[in-house]
């Protein structure tokens, strides 16, 4: 951050840089205590050290002089308020007169040391250093206009006037503010590791530069001239309405200024250029390590203490170790999560295999499997924040999967991404956001869209007593539902929280941070990403090319493919039922799965497929646990995706068929007679009742005697 620069002593420096002597100290790890610099006090980015070592023989004075010199600045400065009282008779003018004019040294020599800093290097304008440079000037025009102040004789023509205003914002308002935004754009990429557009920066600069001059130099002018301040209207006629109109003027640009400096912030936050570990060239110790610069583990978890973490997985280690209950409700929000994706996926089978999917309720289901889609993707986000190293994993393949779609697959991982995986530092916050906000938004919308949707047109019910295609039969909305809802919302709720509780899961802390070369095998993500992992490890090793281009990458067949496909079927098989059957009527009654033989039987092979894929997911761990060959498993489970669900299609296509022709109950007892024995010795046989269409027992009929033995019947 300091540039050092070695001369003999003050009148042999003026000499040296005269001279055009522009050989400088630019070796910045020397031992200060050992040399004598003069080193600039103020960071100088823009300037490039490009001189070797050695420099000018000879001492400008020590080091500790400089350091001197700004704690007499410091000192002085606090005892140089009394020149605002030289008019009054109440101070010892001479004394406070003359610590106002001592100020002059101290600041001559910081001003000598930014001059002589400036000259021993190579300058660049970037947008620091034009605030820097404009920190300098502005200041210099407060401090000069200081002496006039610091005398008794010509503060009698100044006092209390706006020549006093002019030097006071030159020093505390544009010499501050400058020197701040200097720091600002110096250290932002520091910081946040993305850089402010240098560009808006610049016309930022400008639009100050100019605003501030306008604005407070003619307040000297005024000044000059017999203005009087803390007035609040003045008479017309003195001659000063001209230069009140441009500062007043000159002011709204101050506030423009400041909007462009605003608007810098944020479109720059949404592009996150990397900055890079040194952006100004600079070669200094702070600008050695990254941007920003790495986080190191200090809390409670002594396996983990001292490791480099991110600050997602700093955040989920304090949550989970350190926040009083954070565990509880991570764990149970993991819980949730989880469940909530069991339950979406159970009513859209619900819906599947009852046909409540017909017309007309074609657009609850496209809404349902819409939000079946979500969840799983709120899911993934959600397990991929903490930044684990399972989680890692996890967006390494998802990060090999974007790369695989054909054509714009490269350009789609480098914008979701920002860039070669893992990604810029912009990839967690984006994750972040989609997580806690957009797909939330999206899935309340799609929960509410539902809920309207069967406001307007009602459940669906079974057939039964009284019950039609024109009317619904059941529990009023409010109190009966409400009330069941209600009370299995909190039934939830409490089962949630107790294994939120009680039942370990995800402990992140086991896995440790993500780091490529730690990934290993056995490690399982969610249920309900298991058969998408299955899916990649059965895919054929396999790539389509043409011409030595590939058309697309492996991982793209069962990461992306199969389950487009899977839900492709799924959210179309309305229409596809539809022109099969050629039934386009609107039905309110559900039909049993064995009155609709062959969709079921799709639906069961299509969910045994689903679940060996799963099952295979988990062949890793099968190979870990029980010693089971990776590679035979994959070839069992290749036959086994095709043959499952040709065999699920024939048993249930058959079992439906002859529950539908028998028309009885799945759960009915076997037909058959059991033997009684009467008061007179005699036994009877009767028959096990039977179960009716909606599920009630017809009585037994009166028994009869055949052979010596009564038979009812």
């Amino acid at each position: 951050m300091f540039e050092q620069i070695r001369f003999d002593n003050l009148t042999s420096a003026v000499k040296q840089v005269l001279r055009g002597r522009r050989r400088v100290e630019t070796d910045r790890f020397v031992a200060l205590g050992s040399h004598y610099l003069f080193e600039s006090q103020f960071t100088t980015p823009g300037i490039q050290g490009a001189h070797e070592k050695g420099g000018v023989e000879g001492e400008v004075g020590r080091y500790r002089a400089l350091v001197l010199s700004l704690l007499l600045f410091s000192g002085l400065s606090m005892a140089a308020w009394g020149h605002h009282m030289l008019q009054t008779g109440q101070i010892v003018t001479g004394l406070f007169a003359l610590t106002s004019t001592l100020l002059i040294l101290p600041a001559g020599m910081d001003y000598f040391a930014m001059a002589a800093t400036l000259y021993g290097g190579r300058i660049r304008l970037t947008v620091p250093m034009l605030f820097a440079l404009g920190f300098a000037l502005q200041f210099l025009i407060g401090g000069v206009t200081g002496i006039w102040l610091a005398s008794p004789t010509l503060d009698s023509h100044v006092h209390d006037g706006y020549f006093v205003v002019a030097h006071f914002h030159y020093t505390l308002f544009a010499g501050s503010l400058f020197g701040a935004f200097a720091a600002i754009y110096y250290w932002w990429p520091k910081v946040f590791g993305w850089t402010l557009r240098e560009g808006v920066g610049k016309v930022h600069f400008w639009l100050l530069v100019v605003a501030a001059n306008v604005t407070f130099f003619p307040m000297f002018l005024l000044g000059q001239e017999g203005m009087v301040r803390r007035i609040a209207d003045y008479p017309a006629g003195l001659g000063w309405e001209l230069y009140s109109r441009i500062e007043t003027a000159s002011a709204l640009l101050i506030a423009i200024a400041l909007l462009v400096f605003a608007w810098n912030v944020v479109s720059s936050n949404r592009r996150r250029a990397p900055a890079g570990d040194d952006p100004w060239l600079d070669q200094t110790l702070e600008w050695a390590i990254s941007s920003p610069p790495p986080r190191h583990y200090d809390g409670p978890f002594s396996p983990l203490r001292g490791a480099e973490i991110s600050r997602a997985y700093d955040s989920t280690l304090a949550l989970s170790s350190e926040i009083p209950a954070g565990l509880l409700m991570r764990q149970t929000h993991h819980w949730a999560a989880l469940v909530f994706v069991v339950a979406i996926t159970l009513h859209t089978l619900r819906i599947f295999f009852t046909g409540a999917f017909r017309s007309p309720r074609m657009l609850n289901h496209y809404t349902g499997v819409v939000l079946l889609t979500l969840a799983l993707l709120l899911g993934f986000t959600g397990y991929s924040l903490p930044d684990d190293l399972l989680s890692g994993m996890g967006l390494a393949i998802g990060y090999a999967a974007a790369l695989s779609i054909p054509v714009v697959g490269g350009d789609l991982g480098s914008l979701v991404w920002g860039g070669e995986y893992p990604g810029a530092d912009v990839f967690e916050s984006r994750l972040y956001a989609t997580h806690i906000f957009i797909l939330p938004a999206l899935t309340a919308g799609l929960i509410a869209a539902q809920l309207a949707l069967v406001i307007r047109q009602k459940h669906t019910q079974f057939p039964g007593g009284g019950r039609t295609e024109t009317n619904v039969v059941g529990a009023p909305l409010w109190a009966g539902q409400a009330l069941r809802s209600g009370g299995l919302f909190f039934a939830t709720a409490a089962v949630l929280f107790l294994l939120g509780g009680l039942v370990q899961i995800n402990p992140v802390w086991h896995w440790g941070p993500y780091k490529p070369h730690l990934a290993f095998n056995g490690a399982q993500p969610d249920w309900y990403l298991g058969w998408l992992i299955g899916a990649l490890r059965l895919t054929p090793n396999w790539e389509p090319t043409i011409g030595g281009y590939t058309l697309a990458g492996n991982p793209f067949f069962g990461g992306l493919l199969y389950p487009g496909i899977v839900f492709g079927l799924l959210f179309f098989w309305p229409n596809v039922e539809r022109a099969v059957t050629k039934d386009r009527g609107r039905h309110h009654l559900l039909d049993r799965p064995r009155d609709a033989p062959w969709r079921t039987a799709i639906g069961a092979a299509g969910l045994t497929n689903a679940v060996i894929v799963f099952v295979a997911g988990a062949s890793d761990r099968a190979l870990v646990e029980f010693g089971f060959d990776y590679v035979a498993q994959v070839r069992v489970f290749q036959v086994l995706i095709f043959a499952g669900p040709v065999l699920a299609y024939v048993l249930t296509k058959r079992i439906c068929e002859e529950f539908r022709s028998r028309e009885t109950h799945p759960l009915a007892p076997r037909s058959g007679h059991f033997v009684r024995r009467l008061y007179d010795g005699s036994f009877i046989a009767v028959p096990s009742p039977a179960v009716e269409e909606d599920g009630g027992r017809r009585a037994d009929v009166a028994p009869r005697r055949t052979h010596g033995v009564r038979q009812a019947g």
